[in-house]
């Protein structure tokens, strides 16, 4: 192949690579930042995760979305909010049940 046109060849594809990841760099950088979470349980241990993620995403100037699903629309029911307790499940902090048999003297 003559000089010349390899030469032509390599700039423009040299031109292309450079436009294209131009394009690229300018998609990147103008997407807005989103967040979406789901909140499906309706305990209050379960109720932070999503809100203290959110809150934070919010500060630091993310779109965000919470989806309540589930039992975890209990979070934002007025009727059932009073009632909210905080699972005994996988909780090191509850105090394990204790059956009556061992509570005989």
């Amino acid at each position: 192949m003559d000089t010349e046109i390899q030469k032509y060849i390599d700039e423009r594809v040299e031109k292309r690579v450079a436009e294209i990841l131009a394009q690229r760099e300018h998609a990147h950088t103008s997407r807005p930042k989103r967040l979406a979470l789901v909140a499906s349980k309706g305990s209050l241990d379960m109720a932070y995760p999503p809100l203290i993620l959110a809150s934070t995403a919010v500060s630091m100037g993310w779109e965000v979305g919470v989806f309540f699903t589930f039992y975890g629309l209990d979070i934002v029911n007025k009727n059932k909010l009073p009632t909210l307790k905080v699972a005994p499940i996988g909780n090191p902090a509850m105090p394990a049940p204790i059956s009556s048999a061992y509570c005989q003297a």
